[in-house]
């Protein structure tokens, strides 16, 4: 009977070694298996065969088997184990980290929707004849969907199924993304772009970080660096550091390529996670946009690694296994010996060092698109009139805007109505009881909520250190900057976009999409 080394389900380093179990059957390496532990039945990964122990007798059964064929391939399992050694983490936890919610290996896990497909039989009993002339106009349609099929079969499906005509198979359900569609640009390229994309296909160099200053085209280099991989047939990653930002990209690679795309990104459910990353891993797709989390899909031939604004800290994963996405890219890089491009305005410093001495290979677009610079202005608010906390060049230039019927955005980095509640009375700020900041108040819930560990508290407008119901009304956050601006330029329609308004799901794309068509204000956090 053979014996299997697993490792199971507990995150904890004192647990971080493999246990055996046996097993009748041979099982892979990468597939999951629930085991008993301790009293307790939990998910285990296969690790390897092994010989057989000193004292078999001690050695438990497998329960089950989850997978008939393994989720993690020779390179994720490479990669767990320098995840795990470079972050002080468990492999368990880095498993738990690259999988998507529907396949990771809990007791308690996000399920796979399925539903019921027909499939032509075999049978050869006899059909009414209205059945016999229903069958053969829809029998070349098959494999087709239960509901659908029962929709255009009327009254004969149940028939058709009882004589044996069509079979019930359990499939999958595919999610169908909302994704954004827009017209191809492609645009002329300027000759440093031109050399850009030269040196980065002609250099040795693996990893490239590509300074360019904003409005430099680094996008475009991008776009013609993949159209070189996927013209090998290899796989291409674009890697972005926000939610916002990835249906912008999408938009410009579906429009470029015209093909199916996988998408991932933290605000979608299990269930399309888990269909995107399938259509990764049987090779459906050649491309993949997505956040941090897209950097741990099961490519098989990946020939191009994108990583826009390399410097921004949303790459850095705060919860164990901490992780920088950068060093992953790196890493997976070099086991699949494909070119790495790191783009910036404003490289992090151990990138720029990196490339100082070599380490990278730097490349420079120093040369805006426009020629033309924006005129910045810096107002001394001591020196000029304020209308509601605006200065009045500000409120004047966007009145001078709208009547042109052009756009407006206005940048606030502060989400809520008030930044910190303050009692008139006693001078008592209401602080988080567990960081010890000050609570922001959000009038859309009238609640206080602390935005470091995000928790809310009902505020019943009332101090708690004296009891007045008083409060000052400085400061201003995204919300009450949206009422003010309502208020003062009432015909404006105004789109606010911060972390409160974009919790929904596809809420980023929606609200763009609002602003593009029919917006006249943006307010945004960033």
């Amino acid at each position: 009977m053979p014996f299997y080394n697993v490792w199971i389900e507990h995150v904890a380093l004192d647990l971080n070694q493999t246990f055996t179990y046996r097993h009748d059957a041979p099982l892979e390496r990468g597939m999951r298996v629930k085991v008993p532990f301790n009293h307790r039945e939990l998910v285990a990964i296969v690790m390897e065969a092994c010989e057989q122990p000193d004292d078999p007798s001690r050695i438990k059964d497998v329960i089950e088997v989850l997978d008939e064929q393994p989720l993690l391939n020779e390179e994720l399992f490479g990669l767990a184990a320098y995840m795990a050694d470079t972050y002080v983490s468990s492999m368990m936890s880095c498993f738990k980290t690259m999988l998507p919610p529907a396949l990771r290996p809990a007791t308690r896990r996000a399920s796979v929707v399925y539903e019921d497909w027909f499939v032509a039989g075999d049978s050869t009993q006899p059909l009414t004849k209205k059945g016999q002339e229903t069958w053969e106009r829809l029998k070349d349609a098959l494999p087709m969907k239960a509901s659908a099929f029962r929709k255009l079969a009327k009254s004969h499906a149940r028939s058709f199924l009882e004589r044996g005509y069509l079979r019930v198979e359990k499939r999958r359900k595919e999610s169908a993304l909302d994704l954004p569609e827009k017209e191809d640009q492609t645009f002329a390229l300027t000759d440093e772009q031109r050399d850009a994309i030269a040196q980065i296909s002609a250099s040795s160099h693996d990893v490239f970080l590509l300074h360019g200053v904003t409005g430099s085209g680094k996008t475009e280099v991008f776009l013609r660096l993949a159209e070189q991989a996927l013209s090998e047939n290899r796989q291409v990653l674009f890697l972005v550091p926000e939610i916002g930002l990835t249906p912008m990209m999408i938009a410009r690679v579906r429009s470029r390529f015209r093909q199916n795309i996988a998408i991932y990104h933290s605000q979608m459910s299990a269930s399309e996670k888990y269909d995107q990353y399938e259509k990764v891993r049987t090779g459906e797709v050649q491309i993949v946009v997505g956040t941090r989390s897209a950097c741990f899909m099961p490519f098989s031939n990946l020939g191009l690694i994108l990583m826009d604004e390399e410097h921004d800290t949303s790459y850095k994963q705060d919860m164990m296994p901490k992780y920088h996405t950068r060093d992953l890219v790196l890493w997976r890089g070099a086991y699949h010996h494909c070119k790495v491009v790191l783009a910036s305005a404003t490289p992090s410093l151990e990138s720029y060092a990196r490339a100082y001495r070599g380490v990278f290979e730097l490349v420079e677009l120093k040369q805006r698109i426009a020629r033309t610079m924006p005129a910045i202005r810096m107002i001394d608010l001591r020196q000029e009139p304020v209308v509601q906390g605006f200065s009045q060049s500000l409120l004047d230039a966007i009145a001078r805007r709208l009547e042109k019927k052009e756009q407006v955005i206005l940048l606030l980095n502060r989400r809520g109505y008030l930044p910190v509640v303050k009692c008139q009375a006693c001078n008592e700020v209401i602080t988080c009881p567990d960081c010890g900041i000050a609570l922001s108040y959000h009038r859309s819930n009238d609640s206080l909520m602390c935005h470091c560990c995000g928790t809310v508290y009902a505020f019943d407008h009332t101090c708690p250190h004296c009891g007045s119901k008083h409060f000052f009304d400085h400061g201003m956050g995204t919300e009450k900057l949206e009422q003010r601006i309502q208020s003062l330029f009432p015909q404006a329609r105004i789109v606010r976009m911060d972390a409160d308004s974009t919790r929904k799901k596809n809420a980023h794309a929606r609200l763009l999409e609002q602003f593009e068509n029919e917006g006249d204000i943006l307010i945004g956090t960033q």
